[in-house]
């Protein structure tokens, strides 16, 4: 007795169904490619304007400490003047 060989089945899930699996993967992974790649610009736009408004405070203050240091020289030679 020779052993016959089974039908041919039907996959369980259609080759289709495999398809809209793997689309809608690929869909999700370039969007988060494209949330990371976002994301980086934010980061690198934040931490340029913290430095920015860093130099802009120490600039601020440096003017500050000029003027301070103008009307000190001011007063020193007021009074070395006067003999004070």
């Amino acid at each position: 007795m020779t052993k016959r060989k089974p039908p041919p089945t039907e996959p369980a899930i259609p080759e289709w169904v495999y398809h809209i699996i793997v689309a809608i993967l690929f869909s999700g992974l370039i969007g988060v490619a494209l949330y990371v790649w976002n994301t980086r610009e934010t980061y690198a736009n934040q931490t340029l304007d913290m430095l920015t408004d860093r130099v802009t405070r120490t600039n601020d203050r440096q003017v500050e400490l000029d003027r301070r240091m103008t009307i000190l020289e001011t007063e020193f030679r007021i009074h070395q003047g006067t003999g004070k």
